[in-house]
């Protein structure tokens, strides 16, 4: 976190006993005058960990979003990666306001300074992969953001978590909307539950230390949380648990009535193989020093040091936002062919911002229009797909694939059909056509309804299956 250098003393003048009494009244604190030094260095401390991990999580769920089995699909991805970009710039706004220098913050800081689960470190290679992280790092998420709303004593955060809520219940509808349909069928529910095993378990780790290795006094007394790590644990079983049970697919839990709490089936915590996506459970449980060591060293996300032509570089970190200072010009394919020049009269290190997360592979510098105009109207394999510059993307790891890409895997079925999407804004408006989604069955077609018409704010929206149209009048 990279402060303005005013003094926290200045900028936050109350006392610790000013902040127990107003916190005692029922009072929310509201901004910098109601902040004692040590309640602004808290706050600004879980607000950079929330806003980086929702900024982290839009490179990984887009990396797995162009395994989309159709269109739809895609756009209902990028739509979730969207509000996960919406909710990181809350946070950093709200930190902008209390003294923090934004552009230090997000642009400039080391990759290593970013504060996210280790969960985001570990790729995401598939469509059954991103489901699965909706439905499993998103409900994390939301049990954590759920507990800060519900005890949380700093009221601008406070009051822009009700919208965040109800975006996180989106995402993880979407997820369980693809999980119960990817587990009806064989195929899929092999390829689901194999992602499923390692990353249930780590998941399970997304909640920090367990309660005998953290203090969480301060957090508690303040309000900037509710419940303890292993109390948030509970809560993300408790949630996670019974919809795997529900779709039959198997994780490492279970309900001990006696003991009134919800028991892990493995050794915990235990030594992962981040390259082979293994947890080396016949090894027993590890100590959490040596987890935390895991933590510190990132995963395979951050080890992938390539630039845009997957040509090595120092690191991935700096950038100054959509618009480029240094270069003068927006991010795209006209500035790519000046970089190697750039970086060589300059010494330039490679930044996240500017030259795109490492190993990903996919960046707007990286994909001129060429390729894709020579292919309009050719017929070939990826026909009905997204394409093969999305649909075909290269193993990271080197190891033989297991998963197909996900058009060549049947998920978008010949019983798809057309669904209408109608909305509007007041209900004193009639309802407007909108759009029109494909989808094969209702659930699914009212997540991608409402993740790609989403763009105004509707009170409300309905969809309509394009074969219940009836016409009253034919000209």
């Amino acid at each position: 976190m990279t402060p303005t250098g005013v003094p926290v003393e200045e900028l936050a003048r109350s006392t610790e006993d000013e902040v127990r009494e107003r916190l005692a009244a029922g009072k929310l604190v509201e901004g910098l005058a109601h902040m004692s030094p040590e309640y602004l260095k808290g706050i600004r401390r879980i607000l950079t960990v929330s806003a980086d991990t929702e900024l982290i999580s839009a490179p990984a769920y887009l990396r797995a979003a162009h395994h989309a089995p159709a269109l739809n699909n895609f756009g209902s991805a990028v739509s979730i990666i969207q509000d996960e970009l919406a909710h990181a710039h809350i946070g950093y706004r709200l930190l902008g306001d209390l003294g923090v220098d934004m552009n230090e913050l997000i642009y400039e800081r080391e990759p290593k300074a970013f504060k996210y689960p280790y969960a985001f470190d570990v790729p995401l290679d598939s469509w059954y992969e991103l489901v699965l992280a909706n439905a499993l790092y998103d409900q994390a998420g939301f049990v954590l953001l759920s507990d800060i709303y519900e005890s949380s004593t700093f009221g601008p955060w406070k009051r822009a978590l009700a919208k965040v809520d109800k975006e996180e219940t989106f995402h993880l509808r979407h997820g369980r909307t693809w999980v119960k349909k990817l587990a009806a069928e064989a195929d899929h529910k092999r390829r689901l539950q194999a992602s499923l095993d390692w990353m249930f378990i780590l998941t399970l780790e997304w909640f920090g230390l367990p309660d005998e290795r953290k203090r969480h006094g301060i957090q508690l007394e303040y309000g900037f949380k509710g419940m303890t790590n292993d109390e948030l644990r509970q809560a993300w079983m408790g949630a996670v648990v019974p919809f795997t049970d529900e779709v039959g697919l198997e994780v490492p839990a279970h309900w001990d009535s006696d003991a009134q709490r919800w028991a892990i089936d493995c050794p915990f915590p235990a030594r992962f193989d981040e390259e082979r996506k293994t947890w080396l459970l016949d090894e027993g449980a590890i100590s959490w020093d040596e987890v935390m060591e895991r933590w510190k060293a990132r995963g395979p996300m951050k080890r992938w040091p390539h630039d845009r032509r997957g040509a090595p570089v120092e690191r991935a970190a700096r950038g100054r936002g959509p618009r480029d200072p240094d270069l003068g010009r927006r991010h795209g394919a006209d500035r790519l062919a000046r970089l190697p020049r750039l970086r060589a009269r300059r010494g330039h290190r490679a930044h996240v911002h500017r030259d795109g997360v490492p190993g990903d592979g996919l960046h707007p510098g990286r994909h001129p229009r060429a390729p894709a105009a020579r292919a309009r109207g050719r017929r070939g394999p990826h026909r009905g797909r997204l394409g093969p510059r999305l649909d075909a993307q290269p193993h990271p790891r080197g190891v033989a694939r297991d998963d197909a890409a996900a058009g060549d895997r049947g998920m978008t079925e010949p019983r798809d059909q057309v669904w209408e999407v109608f909305a509007r804004q007041a209900y004193d408006e009639p309802l407007h056509h909108v759009g029109a989604v494909t989808e094969s069955d209702e659930d699914l077609a009212l997540v991608s309804a409402r993740s790609i018409y989403d763009e105004q704010p509707w009170i409300q929206m309905i969809i309509v299956p394009r074969s219940a149209i009836r016409e009253a009048i034919t000209a």
